[in-house]
């Protein structure tokens, strides 16, 4: 048996661990490697799986992130090409295979007969510790090139010390069933984290933007414009992101009443004052309350000085708008998309926890998204899962998960 003269290390995170359900890759990350370790090549691209992203806490990747993101299908050619001719190696390599068989069937292919060397099989345990016993740094676990690379690493420093008796090719497995690798010409296309982080992060900047654009004077509705715009800042941040639709409408908003620049400003102070009002209600600002006051704070151009000014005094000034919070959801019925990422005392939030509490709230807890529900709970704003889609589309109510859990009173690390 010929064994190739290269590796294509291979590393996938995924949505969950079902290549041959609903679980999808969000991210590859491919190192070509001469069996010396030479590095030859790398690459590495977040997917659009097009629907839920699975366990954010786990894989560090978030729904926005995958946004602009190409599909699997887009990306084929880029794939192939750098496994092709290649042996492929992987930590627990049967794993990473099977989805990049699964995605290659979804975009009608069928992965060839490769040849699979993995070095979990070979030195036993998982990346982390098999780094550590070979004093291999792993600085960024499941991300999916820096995955590869160690993992690359391992491969070079075991076949190195491997018994030279012992011939490579009764170290690897045959897998795939397919006769050639797809005719695909690569794309070049690729989107990495940091990139995919400073799209999301342009995205959410739009209200600090816009305060820039407005006029230093109001117009002539300019006083009226302050409780509207704050009504509108309300409604729309309720789920933690502004869709194109709400950008427009708060553009044309804007125009038509003559917003000032300050006055936008003093908006932003009050929604953020009653956010921070809400976290201090119980005496406790929890770390996921911390992380919705930020980001919150950082879409709307409230620095962070501001931030932990408000948070430091224990309390906040009346504003000049009235931002009481919203009416009681008793009676409401809501539904839940996604990984909840909240937790209690250390504990993630189950589904089925979740819905007890609504229903101790006295929401009425559906499965599915139908026009008639009040409320989609999104675990994650940027969801694509079917439930948020159809929700969007209906223009149900959408609320970010940590606003659910202080509207309920429900205290979350």
């Amino acid at each position: 048996m010929t064994v190739p003269n290269e590796i294509a290390v291979v590393d996938v995170e995924t949505t969950g661990l079902f290549p041959g359900g609903f679980d999808r890759v969000i991210e590859i990350g491919i190192v070509r490697m001469a069996t010396d370790g030479t590095v030859l090549d790398e690459y590495v691209t977040l997917i659009n799986p097009g629907r839920d992203i699975g366990r954010t806490d786990i894989h560090g990747i978030r729904a926005g992130d995958v946004l602009e993101a190409p599909t699997f299908a887009d990306v084929l050619g880029d794939v192939c090409c750098r496994m092709q001719g290649a042996l492929i190696g992987g930590h627990n390599v049967e794993f990473d295979a099977r989805f990049i068989d699964a995605e290659l069937k979804r975009a009608g292919h069928l992965l060839p007969s490769v040849k699979l060397v993995c070095s979990m099989r070979a030195l036993g345990g998982s990346l982390a510790r098999c780094c550590r016993d070979y004093e291999i740094e792993l600085d960024r676990a499941h991300s999916a090139l820096h995955d590869a690379r160690a993992t690359g690493r391992l491969l070079a420093r075991w076949l190195t010390d491997r018994d030279d008796d012992e011939p490579l090719a009764s170290l690897v497995t045959d897998f795939g069933e397919g006769t050639e690798w797809p005719a695909v010409a690569p794309s070049g296309i690729s989107l990495c984290r940091e990139r995919a982080s400073e799209k999301s992060s342009g995205r959410t900047a739009y209200l600090a933007q816009l305060v820039d654009r407005l006029p230093a004077a109001a117009g002539v509705r300019g006083p009226g414009a302050f409780a509207v715009y704050y009504s509108i800042l309300d409604r729309v941040l309720e789920d933690r992101r502004i869709s194109d639709l709400e950008r427009d409408e708060i553009d044309r908003l804007a125009t038509e009443w003559g917003l000032s620049r300050g006055q936008a400003r003093d908006a932003h102070m009050a929604y953020i004052s009653r956010l921070v009002t809400q976290a201090l209600a119980d005496g406790v600002v929890s770390d996921a309350e911390a992380r919705d006051l930020r980001e919150v704070a950082e879409s709307l151009g409230v620095e962070r000085q501001v931030l932990e000014s408000l948070l430091a005094a224990g309390s906040v000034p009346p504003s000049a708008v009235d931002t009481s919070a919203s009416q009681p959801l008793a009676g409401k019925s809501v539904c839940f998309t996604g990984e909840l990422g909240c937790s209690i005392r250390g504990k993630r939030i189950t589904r089925d926890q979740a819905e007890e509490f609504a229903e101790a709230a006295g929401l009425v807890v559906l499965r599915g998204v139908t026009k008639k529900l009040d409320i989609l709970v999104l675990a994650d704003p940027d969801t694509q899962s079917g439930k948020a889609k159809k929700a969007r589309a209906y223009g149900t109510r959408l609320m970010g998960e940590v606003v659910f859990w202080t509207a309920l009173g429900v205290g979350v690390d």
